[in-house]
């Protein structure tokens, strides 16, 4: 990853602005789904299912709660640059 952040204002895939060090939330986010997904298949293995219905939850939440952020920046990024002179509280 790099240090700095890009220099355009506008990513043409969702996962592109990786380097940017305002995504570090999306990064954590993936990285604690995987952690809980690890969690939960030990915790399964040792016959712990409440446990690891829990973890397969914080799982699921994580993962997806990445692909949606990582989504809903993308989205917010391309609507900027289509108008950029449009005020950032104005929805339509």
């Amino acid at each position: 990853m790099s240090s700095t952040t890009s220099h355009s204002s506008y990513h043409n895939r969702p996962g592109e602005s990786l380097g940017d060090i305002l995504s570090l939330p999306i990064v954590l986010l993936f990285l604690g789904g995987g952690l809980c997904a690890a969690l939960a298949l030990v915790t399964a293995a040792e016959s712990a299912y409440g446990w690891a219905t829990l973890a397969g939850i914080g799982a699921a939440v994580g993962l997806f709660g990445s692909f949606a952020v990582t989504y809903v920046e993308h989205e917010k990024l391309r609507r900027r640059s289509e108008n950029p002179f449009r005020p950032p509280w104005a929805t339509r």
